[in-house]
């Protein structure tokens, strides 16, 4: 007598089905994001200015905001949820553009530190990790170099947030523009349940900003898990052998999947095992951080077009605008060389010793941002 044996169902979930569940996943994912946004801003309003007000002569100095978004961004790993919050936080009226800027620049800085962290995950074989080092700090030199550059343009003339303002009010500024239209279809609709939830936590208004900083925090990481199951680990194979055939190939796709992955800290931190594999070069990779760090915009531009306000999506601007003249400046045919250079010598010194890899850490991301701060309060 036989006995029939069923078929093991397989677990791997259809395509289709993959793409439906992900698209639900990115409804809720989105509409936590906007009424995230949407309680930062009610809690700003509600006591952001009375206590900025007091804080205003140390932020308003543009180093002390520029190594505050070092600090704050290396501590959260993302620049995308730092400069979300400005987004909020300017919207809401508490903070000037002018002031918001150098946070900006200094959350650039700040995400770098994810890259470079992977790289000890190579720390046990001293070849591959001088290679992953250097992968990891070209992305911190990168970022370093154009805010040595733009900063005393920008503290010296405003070009970015005058230019940034100008851009968000001709976008902004009548009733008929795209951000407008997403605000009233998107974002107005989160604004009465923010408000209701204000009221019914009796006044606790900084509860009602950590609850919308950790909502918005769990919302980027969701979009973070969303793209990356949809795309990243789809393309991982051809990647290897596709991503780095040209300089203008590289750009795209670093420009590309972090568009899609909303996260340049994820992308420019896959470059880390390339390039201790010797998959690819320094050289190769640096055109996909430069189109990594302009794709990171995309997540603040969108925050801010919902808003509705114009000087909030000034913020975004300012933030997009300094990654592209970064990697405008840095794809000039000498210039280009110098942050890989600066990331080789780096990978030398932690050949030797590689507890150095360590202190450049401690010291740039925590060490530095630290003790400025405490120089500017004295």
């Amino acid at each position: 007598m036989g006995i029939a044996i069923s078929k093991r169902a397989d677990p791997t979930p259809a395509p289709w089905r993959l793409v439906i569940g992900r698209g639900v996943s990115l409804i809720v994912v989105v509409a936590a994001f906007l009424f995230a946004l949407e309680l930062l801003s009610e809690a700003t309003r509600s006591f952001g200015n009375d206590l900025l007000a007091s804080y205003l002569p140390l932020i308003a100095q543009p180093l002390a905001g520029l190594l505050l978004g070092v600090l704050i961004t290396a501590v959260v790993q993302s620049s995308t949820m730092v400069t979300s919050m400005l987004v909020a936080v300017v919207a809401a009226g508490a903070l000037p553009v002018a002031v918001a800027v150098p946070v900006v620049i200094g959350a650039n800085i700040g995400t770098t530190i994810t890259s470079t962290i992977v790289s000890f995950g190579y720390v046990g074989r001293r070849k591959e990790f001088r290679r992953a080092f250097a992968a990891g700090v070209l992305h911190d030199w990168f970022n370093l170099l154009v805010a040595v550059i733009i900063l005393p343009l920008e503290t010296s003339t405003h070009l970015l947030s005058s230019l940034a303002q100008q851009v968000g009010g001709w976008i902004l500024g009548h009733d008929h523009g795209v951000g407008h239209l997403l605000n009233q279809t998107l974002g107005l609709s989160f604004q009465p349940v923010a408000r209701s939830l204000v009221e019914w936590l009796g006044g606790y208004y900084w509860l009602t900003f950590l609850l919308g900083a950790a909502l918005l925090f769990g919302a980027v990481q969701g979009l973070i898990w969303i793209f990356k199951s949809l795309v990243f680990l789809h393309l991982e194979r051809k990647v290897e052998q596709y991503l780095f055939a040209n300089r203008a190939q590289s750009f795209g796709w670093g420009l590309g999947l972090t568009l899609l992955l909303h996260s340049s800290s994820l992308t420019t931190a896959a470059l880390v095992p390339v390039v201790a594999r010797k998959q690819a070069s320094l050289a190769q990779v640096f055109p996909f951080v430069l189109g990594a760090n302009i794709g990171t915009t995309f997540t603040a531009l969108l925050a801010a077009l919902l808003t509705g306000t114009p000087i909030a999506l000034s913020i975004a601007v300012a933030h997009l605008l300094f990654n592209v003249l970064g990697a405008l400046i840095f794809a000039l045919p000498y210039l280009r060389d110098v942050p890989v250079w600066l990331a080789l010598q780096c990978s030398r010194l932690v050949q030797h010793n590689r507890a150095w890899a360590l202190f450049y850490v401690v010291v740039v991301f925590f060490g530095l941002p630290l003790a400025g701060l405490f120089w500017l309060t004295k």
